[in-house]
Protein backbone atom coordinates (compact mmCIF):
# COMPACT_ATOMS: atom_id res chain seq x y z
CA UNK A 1 0.00 0.00 0.00
CA UNK A 2 2.79 2.41 0.77
CA UNK A 3 5.15 1.32 -2.03
CA UNK A 4 5.19 4.84 -3.46
CA UNK A 5 6.97 6.04 -0.34
CA UNK A 6 9.82 3.59 -0.78
CA UNK A 7 10.48 4.12 -4.51
CA UNK A 8 13.90 5.19 -5.56
CA UNK A 9 14.40 7.48 -8.57
CA UNK A 10 16.14 4.78 -10.66
CA UNK A 11 13.58 2.03 -10.05
CA UNK A 12 11.40 0.99 -12.96
CA UNK A 13 7.99 -0.33 -12.12
CA UNK A 14 7.28 -3.83 -13.31
CA UNK A 15 4.37 -4.84 -15.51
CA UNK A 16 2.12 -2.61 -17.59
CA UNK A 17 3.08 0.54 -15.73
CA UNK A 18 6.71 0.12 -16.78
CA UNK A 19 5.76 -0.17 -20.45
CA UNK A 20 3.59 2.93 -20.18
CA UNK A 21 6.45 4.80 -18.56
CA UNK A 22 8.82 3.85 -21.38
CA UNK A 23 6.24 4.97 -23.95
CA UNK A 24 5.84 8.33 -22.24
CA UNK A 25 9.63 8.81 -22.25
CA UNK A 26 9.72 7.99 -25.98
CA UNK A 27 6.83 10.39 -26.63
CA UNK A 28 8.68 13.07 -24.67
CA UNK A 29 11.78 12.55 -26.79
CA UNK A 30 9.77 12.82 -30.03
CA UNK A 31 8.02 15.93 -28.71
CA UNK A 32 11.42 17.43 -27.96
CA UNK A 33 12.55 16.68 -31.49
CA UNK A 34 9.31 18.18 -32.86
CA UNK A 35 9.92 21.29 -30.78
CA UNK A 36 13.45 21.55 -32.15
CA UNK A 37 12.12 21.22 -35.69
CA UNK A 38 9.53 23.94 -35.03
CA UNK A 39 12.26 26.22 -33.65
CA UNK A 40 14.36 25.58 -36.76
CA UNK A 41 11.39 26.36 -39.05
CA UNK A 42 10.67 29.52 -37.07
CA UNK A 43 14.28 30.68 -37.33
CA UNK A 44 14.34 29.95 -41.07
CA UNK A 45 11.08 31.82 -41.70
CA UNK A 46 12.22 34.74 -39.52
CA UNK A 47 15.39 34.98 -41.62
CA UNK A 48 13.25 34.94 -44.78
CA UNK A 49 11.09 37.76 -43.34
CA UNK A 50 14.18 39.87 -42.62
CA UNK A 51 15.55 39.26 -46.13
CA UNK A 52 12.39 40.42 -47.93
CA UNK A 53 13.68 43.98 -48.43
CA UNK A 54 10.48 45.35 -49.94
CA UNK A 55 9.61 42.30 -52.08
CA UNK A 56 5.85 42.48 -51.56
CA UNK A 57 4.93 39.32 -53.49
CA UNK A 58 7.35 37.22 -51.44
CA UNK A 59 6.09 38.85 -48.25
CA UNK A 60 2.49 37.93 -49.09
CA UNK A 61 3.54 34.36 -49.87
CA UNK A 62 5.41 34.09 -46.56
CA UNK A 63 2.44 35.51 -44.64
CA UNK A 64 0.02 33.06 -46.20
CA UNK A 65 2.16 29.94 -45.61
CA UNK A 66 3.75 30.71 -42.24
CA UNK A 67 2.40 29.13 -39.07
CA UNK A 68 4.21 31.57 -36.76
CA UNK A 69 2.50 34.85 -35.82
CA UNK A 70 5.74 36.79 -35.29
CA UNK A 71 6.98 35.85 -38.76
CA UNK A 72 3.66 36.86 -40.35
CA UNK A 73 3.76 40.24 -38.61
CA UNK A 74 7.38 40.86 -39.64
CA UNK A 75 6.56 40.00 -43.26
CA UNK A 76 3.43 42.17 -43.17
CA UNK A 77 5.62 45.23 -42.60
CA UNK A 78 6.78 44.95 -46.22
CA UNK A 79 3.32 44.98 -47.87
CA UNK A 80 2.25 48.37 -49.26
CA UNK A 81 0.24 47.85 -52.49
CA UNK A 82 -3.53 48.08 -52.15
CA UNK A 83 -4.46 44.78 -53.91
CA UNK A 84 -1.91 42.88 -51.82
CA UNK A 85 -3.08 44.59 -48.63
CA UNK A 86 -6.65 43.54 -49.39
CA UNK A 87 -5.57 39.96 -50.16
CA UNK A 88 -3.64 39.58 -46.92
CA UNK A 89 -6.37 41.29 -44.89
CA UNK A 90 -9.00 38.88 -46.23
CA UNK A 91 -6.80 35.83 -45.61
CA UNK A 92 -5.76 36.85 -42.09
CA UNK A 93 -9.10 38.19 -40.87
CA UNK A 94 -9.87 35.09 -38.78
CA UNK A 95 -6.32 33.78 -38.40
CA UNK A 96 -4.08 36.58 -37.15
CA UNK A 97 -5.72 39.70 -35.75
CA UNK A 98 -2.50 41.73 -35.50
CA UNK A 99 -1.70 41.28 -39.18
CA UNK A 100 -5.34 41.91 -40.16
CA UNK A 101 -5.40 45.14 -38.11
CA UNK A 102 -2.13 46.31 -39.65
CA UNK A 103 -3.46 45.65 -43.15
CA UNK A 104 -6.76 47.39 -42.36
CA UNK A 105 -5.02 50.48 -40.97
CA UNK A 106 -2.81 50.70 -44.05
CA UNK A 107 -5.83 50.29 -46.31
CA UNK A 108 -7.65 53.05 -44.42
CA UNK A 109 -4.66 55.40 -44.72
CA UNK A 110 -4.34 54.65 -48.43
CA UNK A 111 -8.05 55.27 -49.03
CA UNK A 112 -7.89 58.53 -47.06
CA UNK A 113 -4.93 59.69 -49.15
CA UNK A 114 -6.78 58.83 -52.36
CA UNK A 115 -9.86 60.74 -51.18
CA UNK A 116 -7.73 63.82 -50.39
CA UNK A 117 -6.15 63.63 -53.82
CA UNK A 118 -9.58 63.49 -55.47
CA UNK A 119 -10.70 66.47 -53.40
CA UNK A 120 -7.54 68.40 -54.35
CA UNK A 121 -8.13 67.71 -58.04
CA UNK A 122 -11.75 68.86 -57.68
CA UNK A 123 -10.56 72.09 -56.04
CA UNK A 124 -8.10 72.69 -58.88
CA UNK A 125 -10.88 72.12 -61.41
CA UNK A 126 -13.06 74.59 -59.51
CA UNK A 127 -10.21 77.13 -59.54
CA UNK A 128 -9.89 76.75 -63.30
CA UNK A 129 -13.64 77.25 -63.64
CA UNK A 130 -13.47 80.41 -61.52
CA UNK A 131 -10.70 81.76 -63.75
CA UNK A 132 -13.06 81.59 -66.69
CA UNK A 133 -15.85 83.28 -64.77
CA UNK A 134 -16.25 86.93 -65.68
CA UNK A 135 -17.92 87.93 -62.43
CA UNK A 136 -15.54 86.57 -59.86
CA UNK A 137 -16.42 87.50 -56.30
CA UNK A 138 -14.11 87.48 -53.30
CA UNK A 139 -16.37 85.10 -51.40
CA UNK A 140 -15.96 82.46 -54.13
CA UNK A 141 -12.20 82.71 -53.82
CA UNK A 142 -12.41 82.61 -50.02
CA UNK A 143 -14.61 79.48 -50.16
CA UNK A 144 -12.10 77.81 -52.44
CA UNK A 145 -9.24 78.79 -50.14
CA UNK A 146 -11.07 77.32 -47.13
CA UNK A 147 -11.64 74.08 -49.02
CA UNK A 148 -7.96 73.91 -49.94
CA UNK A 149 -6.80 74.47 -46.35
CA UNK A 150 -8.30 71.16 -45.17
CA UNK A 151 -6.59 69.24 -47.96
CA UNK A 152 -3.19 67.79 -47.21
CA UNK A 153 -2.22 67.44 -50.86
CA UNK A 154 1.22 66.70 -52.23
CA UNK A 155 3.58 69.39 -53.42
CA UNK A 156 2.73 68.86 -57.10
CA UNK A 157 -0.98 69.49 -56.51
CA UNK A 158 -0.17 72.44 -54.23
CA UNK A 159 1.93 74.01 -56.98
CA UNK A 160 -0.86 73.48 -59.50
CA UNK A 161 -3.39 75.06 -57.16
CA UNK A 162 -1.04 77.97 -56.50
CA UNK A 163 -0.61 78.52 -60.23
CA UNK A 164 -4.39 78.53 -60.72
CA UNK A 165 -4.88 80.80 -57.72
CA UNK A 166 -2.29 83.48 -58.65
CA UNK A 167 -4.31 85.45 -61.23
CA UNK A 168 -7.09 86.33 -58.78
CA UNK A 169 -5.12 86.89 -55.63
CA UNK A 170 -5.24 90.58 -56.20
CA UNK A 171 -8.91 90.47 -57.12
CA UNK A 172 -9.83 88.64 -53.94
CA UNK A 173 -8.17 91.09 -51.56
CA UNK A 174 -10.68 93.45 -49.95
CA UNK A 175 -10.22 97.13 -50.53
CA UNK A 176 -9.02 99.18 -47.63
CA UNK A 177 -10.93 102.19 -46.34
CA UNK A 178 -8.15 104.53 -47.51
CA UNK A 179 -8.49 103.60 -51.15
CA UNK A 180 -12.21 104.31 -51.35
CA UNK A 181 -13.05 107.31 -53.61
Amino acid sequence: MFEFLFKRPGDKPAGPQGAASEQSVAAGNSAGQGNQQAQARRAEQAAQAKALAGNEAAAVELILRSEFAEVRLAAAEHVQAQPLLEQVQQAMRNTDRRVAKLMQSRLDALRHQQAEQRQAEASIAQAQKLLQDEKLTPNQVADLDRQWQVIAAGSVLSERFGAERRPWRRASKPRSACSAP
